[in-house]
């Protein structure tokens, strides 16, 4: 699986206030699938998308790049790649398989009990949180996973996509993310 299949099979969820993109929408019985069972809902990081092939073990991973600031401004990371899934073939592997590979995104819940209305009614306050790996900054959104069943799914703030104009595109200068302070 490369960064481009990876990608697309992350879908942005039906919720909430949603801009025109081209990014897939995932369909009412996708999401009722997606939000049953067990689900494991991740701070959804601002930074660019990295696959690096790992052939020795015939695994793809996938993380985030963090070095330079786009919407969100982080001062306490952790690390600058952030190890978002590992693939093998066309499965991404269970969690704990890519925490052999690096840190990985700020959990913001894990529940082996989610329903689509317990999402629903939580999803205002998802969003409301600051960010793991930001003093100041609200998340930019979150990816909910469901392994077992393959399903990914995103919720992004809409404030994002309406700063994203204002945002890195426009600076003269790339601005750096910063490590946390030890």
């Amino acid at each position: 699986m490369n960064d481009t299949e990876y990608h697309a099979r992350i879908k942005r969820l039906p919720i909430g206030e949603i801009p025109k993109t081209r990014r897939p929408l995932m369909s009412q019985e996708e999401m009722k699938e997606l939000l049953t069972g067990e689900v494991i809902i991740e701070e959804k990081l601002d930074g660019t998308l990295v696959w690096y092939p790992y052939p020795e073990k015939s695994l793809d991973l996938f993380y985030e790049d963090l070095r330079i600031r786009h919407s969100v401004f982080y001062d306490q990371l952790p690390a600058y790649d952030i190890m978002l899934d590992v693939a093998k073939g066309n499965t991404i592997l269970p969690p704990d398989t890519r925490e052999q590979f690096g840190i990985t995104p700020p959990l913001i819940e894990a529940r082996s009990d989610m329903t689509p209305q317990r999402f629903i009614d939580n999803v205002n306050w998802y969003l409301s949180r600051t960010s793991a790996y930001a003093s100041e900054s609200r998340i930019e959104g979150m990816v909910v996973k469901n392994y077992q069943k393959q399903l990914f799914g995103k919720v992004v703030n809409i404030e994002f996509y309406k700063g994203i104009e204002e945002s890195y595109l426009k600076r003269p200068v790339a601005e750096r993310n910063w490590l946390a302070r030890s």
